[in-house]
């Protein structure tokens, strides 16, 4: 098998399996993995993410908001804690974009409308949770950090099932946004791929937010 293509498999797994951790599937993205081998301790992955469900004594407080979509010190606590697990360094700075980033996508589905029924939910979340027992690779991960975690497979799946919702409502984000591009792009002009195009949408809407803080010391570690 191409080496890259390898590589990109390995990818998708890890992608597949890890965005269950602590909802931060946009934050770890594809770093976590550093030159193809993947040095994560799951089992202690598990282990600090049930620490840190049994004392989050769930701060609802905003932190900030980005074009009106709040953030609580909760859901920040969430992305610090899984950017330990980044395979390079993350500023504070680095998580907040990350959060901005996750602001940004839902306002853009409230924008565009999307929906999804459940029946296309649950197809996708059981896709996502026989590839997990399926693959050997994938399972033996999945087990080290739900072995830490002392959750079963079970109640894994109930739990993340959100996160299958927010998947499917991405991708169909992406498809409305990349269509919208399409229509949009001058004929002589070479199109972006998808996804390329997706990231640099974001990173764009990112830049032009409209960002209110309501405490001076979110980079406070």
């Amino acid at each position: 098998m191409n080496k890259d293509l390898s590589s990109m498999n390995k990818h998708i797994k890890i992608i597949l399996i890890t965005i269950f951790a602590l909802a931060i599937a946009i934050l770890l993205g594809f770093s976590l993995i550093a030159n193809g081998t993947i040095n994560i301790d799951f089992y202690k992955m598990g282990e600090e993410a049930k620490e840190f469900y049994e004392n989050d004594n769930k701060n609802d407080a905003v932190m900030f908001e980005v074009n009106g979509v709040p953030i609580t010190y909760s859901e920040y606590n969430e992305y610090k804690l899984g950017a330990k697990y980044h395979a390079n360094p993350l500023t504070e700075e680095d998580i907040i974009n990350q959060l901005k980033r996750k602001c940004i996508i839902t306002a853009e589905i409230k924008k565009k409308n999307i929906t999804a029924d459940k029946s296309e939910i649950d197809k996708f979340h059981k896709e996502r949770m026989e590839a997990a027992r399926n693959d050997a690779e994938s399972i033996h991960i999945l087990d080290e950090y739900l072995n830490g975690r002392g959750m079963t497979f079970e109640e894994y799946a109930e739990m993340s099932y959100p996160i299958s919702e927010r998947a499917v409502l991405t991708n169909k984000l992406i498809d409305v946004l990349y269509s919208e591009y399409l229509s949009q792009k001058p004929e002589d002009e070479e199109p972006l791929n998808k996804y390329s195009y997706f990231q640099n949408f974001i990173k764009n809407e990112i830049n032009n937010a409209i960002v209110q803080y309501f405490n001076n010391d979110v980079f406070v570690k």
